[in-house]
């Protein structure tokens, strides 16, 4: 799924970014990635983004050495028995 937003008539460059930038930054916090934007001749702006859900609930598994350690020694001792 994609989606437009407009930025209609800002003259000047910084102001025009600064736009650009919140609008890009509020749509990626609801899920929306930014793919491009295209410039109009009256000073505007066309952005396109294309939808993409995010998945909180997995998260990356991250072991530390502690850990890593318990489970070796653990795995050992069965070994051994």
């Amino acid at each position: 799924m994609y989606k437009t937003e407009v930025i209609k008539y800002v003259m000047g460059v910084n102001k025009r970014s600064k736009l650009m930038e919140a609008l890009i930054n509020k749509n990626e916090q609801e899920g929306w990635i930014f793919v491009n934007a295209v410039g109009t001749s009256w000073f505007g702006i066309i952005l396109t983004f294309r939808y993409q859900p995010t998945n909180r609930a997995v998260k990356e598994a991250k072991f530390d050495s502690v850990f890593f350690n318990a489970k070796i020694n653990n795995v050992v001792k069965n070994l051994k028995n």
